[in-house]
C-alpha cells in the first residue's frame, strides 16, 4: 500500500533530471548543515562571552527590524522617484496642451476679426496678391542693359506725321522716344481735368479699387499714395494757380 500510495505521486522524470534534482538538494543540504553549525557556534561564543540568550533574541530582533526598516525606506524612495518622473511627465504634457489651446484660441480670435475681411476679399478681389511696384518689378522680365542703355545720349524726337511702319522700328526698344504733336488733335487735352476725372470715378463703384489692384499708380515726386487722393486735391491747385505746389502722377491700364 505503501509503495502504491507512492506511486500515486510520482511526476514523470526525464533522463538526467533525476541526477541534477540530486545533486541541487544534496548541495543545499551541505549549505544548511554549514549555517546551522555556524548559528550554534556564534551563539555559544556569545554565552562563553557573558552574553545572555534573551540578549542575543533581543539583539537579532533589532537586526531584522532595522533591516526591515531600510528595506521599506529604499522602496518608499524608488516610488517617490517613479511618482517623481511619471508628474514630470504628466507636466510636461501639461504645458503642450496649455501652448495648444492658446495657439486655438489666438486662431479663432483671427478668424473672428479677419475671417469676413479675408472671405469679402477672396471673393471680390481679381487678384490674389494686390499689384503694386515689387510684385511687379519680382515678375517682370529681366531687362537687357545692353539694349537700353548702351549707345544712349538722349531721347530720340519723332514728328506725329510718322507712319504706322516707321513707327514700329522704335516703338519696342525700351529706349527713350518722344512723338511731337502727336497730341495736337487730342480732344481730351479740353475735355480731361482733374475734376473731370474725379467726377468720373467717383460715379463708377469700385473704379478706385481697381486701379489699386490692377493698374499701377505712378506718384513720382509728389505726396499722393494713391489716385483717390490724387484726384481729391484742392481745385486751385489742381488749375495750376500761382502759389500752389506741383503736382504730376500718373496710372495705366
Amino acid at each position: 500500500m505503501r509503495g502504491g500510495a507512492a506511486s500515486a505521486h510520482v511526476r514523470p522524470v526525464l533522463p538526467g533530471m533525476a541526477e541534477n534534482n540530486n545533486v541541487l538538494e544534496e548541495d543545499a543540504a551541505r549549505a544548511l548543515t554549514k549555517l546551522r553549525l555556524l548559528c550554534t557556534k556564534m551563539v555559544q561564543d556569545a554565552r562563553d562571552a557573558g552574553v545572555t540568550t534573551e540578549e542575543i533574541k533581543a539583539a537579532y530582533t533589532v537586526m531584522k527590524y532595522n533591516e526591515l526598516d531600510d528595506s521599506v525606506n529604499e522602496d518608499k524612495s524608488k516610488c517617490g522617484d517613479s511618482t517623481r518622473v511619471v508628474s514630470a511627465k504628466r507636466w510636461h504634457w501639461h504645458q503642450w496642451a496649455g501652448v495648444g489651446a492658446l495657439v486655438a484660441l489666438l486662431v479663432a480670435v483671427i478668424l473672428c476679426y479677419y475671417g469676413d475681411i479675408v472671405k469679402t476679399h477672396l471673393i471680390t478681389s481679381k487678384c490674389l496678391v494686390r499689384n503694386n511696384y515689387i510684385v511687379m518689378e519680382a515678375t517682370r522680365p529681366p531687362t537687357k542693359c545692353g539694349r537700353v542703355c548702351s549707345g544712349v545720349g538722349g531721347a530720340l524726337e519723332l514728328s506725329a506725321n510718322i507712319s504706322r511702319e516707321e513707327f514700329e522700328r522704335w516703338a519696342y526698344l525700351s529706349r527713350p522716344l518722344v512723338v511731337r504733336g502727336g497730341a495736337a488733335h487730342w480732344l481730351a487735352l479740353d475735355k480731361f481735368s482733374v475734376g473731370f476725372l474725379r467726377s468720373l470715378y467717383d460715379s463708377i463703384e469700385g473704379s478706385y479699387e481697381a486701379v489699386a489692384e490692377d493698374c499701377q499708380f505712378l506718384p513720382f515726386r509728389s505726396e499722393f499714395l494713391d489716385l483717390r487722393t490724387a484726384l481729391a486735391m484742392h481745385p486751385a491747385r489742381a488749375a495750376a494757380r500761382p502759389g500752389t505746389k506741383h503736382w504730376y502722377f500718373g496710372w495705366w491700364h
